[in-house]
């Protein structure tokens, strides 16, 4: 198993972290601190749990949480284009790294739900 600072998806959420807390700075004050701050928040939340998930035997709950992370971070995007926080041209740059993540999220999930259908079939074997 690759170290997880090795993964694309560790690179592209620890690059998004770095270009989202320059972002913030310039968030007016009421979106800095709810929109803003739990961007930060979350992208530091999936890095942990994408650290957590090359090490755990029971990777499931790790790749749903991740999952439901992603989605919150997403929406945020969404959110801070809709109340002109981003530029459409700012959030292309985003878009980027957002496609690695999931991208490399539906791998993992995909992997998973095989995993899990070989290990049903094995048992029901013996």
């Amino acid at each position: 198993m690759a170290l997880s600072e090795e993964l694309p998806i560790y690179k592209a959420t620890f690059s998004m972290l770095g270009m989202v807390v320059e972002r913030v700075k310039s968030f007016p004050r009421f979106y800095r601190y709810t929109v803003g701050e739990k961007m930060v928040n979350i992208n530091l939340e999936m890095i942990s749990l994408i650290d957590r998930k090359s090490v755990d035997y029971d990777k499931l709950p790790l790749i749903i949480e991740l999952c439901d992370r992603y989605h919150m971070l997403v929406m945020l995007f969404r959110l801070s284009v809709e109340q002109h926080l981003l530029t459409p041209a700012q959030y292309a740059r985003y878009a980027m790294q957002i496609n690695i993540i999931g991208r490399q999220l539906t791998g993992w999930k995909q992997h998973n739900n095989m995993s899990m259908l070989a290990r049903k079939i094995y048992a029901s074997c013996l």
